[in-house]
């Protein structure tokens, strides 16, 4: 579950919008580095609040520790930014979904949804998340190091 969480809060999505339209994977948004709070919503899992430290190589989507395909981006309009992913690990595969709103320098919002291929012992095989993120200065020192949730 903490695993789960920690991807959760890692990530940052909004889920799927009516249409799409073609986007490169240059377009998968950045945060801007430095301190972040993600506040993280999910069915079961409640409501938790996290601080990472986001670096340069920002990797919005991708967990860390697992093999992922390139995210595949596409356009929800305007302003939505949706993407998808795949990842294996040990453990087996996430299927990752997602759309981010937001300008990634102040603020974001991410709803995600994952499926577990096989799900964790104890979860069901999908699972979804909002997430808020907000940009809270340069100063990371709240944090362990780039990436790492506190």
């Amino acid at each position: 579950m903490k695993r789960t969480i920690v991807l959760a809060a890692g990530l940052s999505l909004a889920w799927f919008s009516c249409f799409t339209l073609p986007a490169n994977a240059e377009d998968v948004p950045k945060r801007k580095a430095g301190l972040w709070e993600l506040t993280t919503i999910g069915a079961g899992s409640g409501t938790s609040k996290a601080r990472t430290c986001v670096g340069e190589d920002d990797k919005i989507l991708t967990p860390e520790g697992g093999d992922c395909s390139k995210p595949e981006v596409t356009s929800g309009g305007s302003d939505t930014t949706i993407i998808d992913v795949v990842c294996t690990s040990k453990e087996g595969k996430e299927i990752i979904s997602g759309a981010f709103t937001g300008d990634f320098n102040t603020r974001y919002r991410a709803q995600v949804k994952m499926t577990f291929d096989p799900p964790p012992k104890g979860m069901l095989p999908h699972m979804g998340v909002t997430i808020d993120g907000k940009y809270l200065g340069s100063d990371c020192a709240a944090a362990k190091t780039p990436g790492e949730a506190k």
